[in-house]
């Protein structure tokens, strides 16, 4: 009777334990597309967006241009791009630093609508208010 209790005690501890789920094709799926998210919801890649568009917006004048920038969402498909950015000004021969900010908007990973860049000096009482509004990370 002893040997009979010692046996059922180890198949209940041994026998019951959760088994392993064999992988079939649609689990891979799933995971495969919860570790691959879009490239457009990358903030490296929005952030590079919203640059682009503001290096585009300033005169023809400016070169080595550098940006010190980040991404402020808003929603899952839109945003703000905000931060500093320095370059030479090659007609007055000076560097100039100035920040900025730029609304973005994405469908299907492409900007589907963008504000106009806003770029002003920190002197600037209203666009640094609104810039504080748009883009505090708090």
């Amino acid at each position: 009777m002893y040997k009979v209790i010692l046996l059922l005690s180890f198949l209940v501890l041994f026998g019951c334990k959760p088994k392993d789920e064999p992988k079939t094709l649609e689990n891979k799926i799933d995971e495969q597309s919860k570790e691959e998210k879009p490239p457009y919801l990358d903030w490296g890649k929005r952030i590079s967006f919203g640059e682009n568009i503001v290096s585009k917006s300033l005169d023809s004048g400016a070169l080595n241009i550098s940006f010190d920038s980040f991404y402020k969402y808003v929603g899952e498909n839109d945003g703000y791009v905000c931060g500093k950015m320095k370059w030479t000004d090659t007609y007055r021969q000076k560097e100039i630093e100035k920040y900025f900010y730029i609304y973005l908007s994405f469908l299907n990973g492409q900007v589907s609508s963008h504000s106009e860049p806003m770029v002003f000096e920190a002197n600037q009482e209203y666009p640094l208010k609104k810039y504080k509004m748009f883009c505090s990370l708090n």
